[in-house]
């Protein structure tokens, strides 16, 4: 068959229809994805500015426990064994787990965000390469098809 027979170019107005049909609810699909991982990642990290606080220790703890050891070494001056102190933790276990989860949320939303980012560049380079000219018409119809395998699997 000749390579530019009317065939390749009624091929290729076609493909292009599918491919850019495709593509577009790609794009559009990704482009929402995106906007509700920018949503979320705010959403989280107000949370996260919120229930970090809890992980701060607490300085007034901090005044009382210094306190208590000098009153405790005041009155017992000779006394080698001082009273344990108050519990100075950076927060419960609650609290760790609550954040470990709210900063890996974020994580996850940005990994989510970066990936949509790449495959939106993927898709723009599908369509460029789909674009650019090739020496006939039966050329640029194998190479769409190799793309085009190659995007589907």
């Amino acid at each position: 068959m000749d390579p530019s027979a009317r065939v390749w170019k009624v091929y290729r107005k076609e493909a292009t229809i599918v491919d850019n049909a495709l593509l577009d609810g790609w794009s559009s699909t990704l482009n929402i994805l995106l906007i509700f991982a920018g949503l979320f990642s705010a959403v989280a990290t107000a949370f996260v500015i919120e229930s970090y606080q809890q992980l701060q220790p607490d300085n007034a703890a901090y005044a009382a426990a210094a306190l208590y050891i000098l009153v405790a070494a005041s009155n017992h001056p000779k006394a080698l064994d001082l009273p344990t102190p108050p519990d100075l933790a950076y927060g419960s276990s609650v609290s760790r787990w609550i954040n470990g989860l709210w900063f890996t949320s974020i994580m996850l939303s940005l990994a989510v965000a970066l990936l949509s980012i790449l495959v939106l560049q993927w898709i723009g380079e599908y369509r460029a390469r789909n674009i650019a000219s090739a020496p006939s018409p039966q050329e640029w119809a194998r190479r769409r098809e190799s793309y085009f395998q190659a995007l589907n699997s």
